[in-house]
């Protein structure tokens, strides 16, 4: 029962912490290049699993 408490007041903990700090980013503008440069990184990011064996095969040897 104290696991389920304490992770509880975890997440109601980092919730908290999260609000304010996106309460704190709001006040600044968005610039071009936080809007551009997080959709290219996230199809780097696919290509990943897309093309799993073609990559680096140093963990073979």
């Amino acid at each position: 029962m104290n696991y389920v408490l304490a992770s509880t007041v975890g997440a109601i903990g980092m919730a908290i912490f999260v609000t304010f700090m996106r309460m704190k980013a709001a006040k600044k503008p968005a610039s071009a290049k936080k809007i551009i440069l997080p959709p290219i990184f996230m199809s780097t990011g696919a290509l990943m699993f897309i093309f799993q064996y073609s990559g680096c095969i140093f963990y073979r040897l």
